[in-house]
């Protein structure tokens, strides 16, 4: 998890747990914040949620609790293009119990 905070780190960390989320990119694109990431990632998500294995939704949680910890721009990114808007793509009470206090309160449930 070091250097999380690089877009292609925070791709390479959702796609270690959702491979198909490979397919949402360009081979050759780069994403160029945080933020750009997490807004292609949540409509992806919300289509994926009700179908997700308990491991793969624990592995979210994980990554999700390890980037609104580390705070700054990550910590937006997840707050404001994810954990806001779980309610609009469904998928808050999928997830809920994976995520920590701090995740939970960023997501405005």
């Amino acid at each position: 998890m070091a250097d999380l905070v690089a877009p292609s780190r925070l791709l390479d960390d959702l796609a270690a747990i959702f491979p198909e989320l490979r397919e949402e990119w360009e081979p050759a694109e780069v994403p160029g914040t945080v933020h750009e990431v997490m807004l292609r990632f949540t409509p992806f998500f919300g289509t994926r949620a009700s179908t997700s294995s308990q491991r793969e939704l624990a592995r979210l949680g994980e990554l999700l609790n390890r980037c609104v910890a580390t705070g700054g721009s990550l910590e937006n990114a997840v707050a404001t293009c994810f954990l806001e808007h779980l309610h609009q793509i469904r998928a808050w009470p999928i997830l809920e119990p994976h995520l920590s206090d701090l995740a939970k309160r960023l997501s405005h449930a």
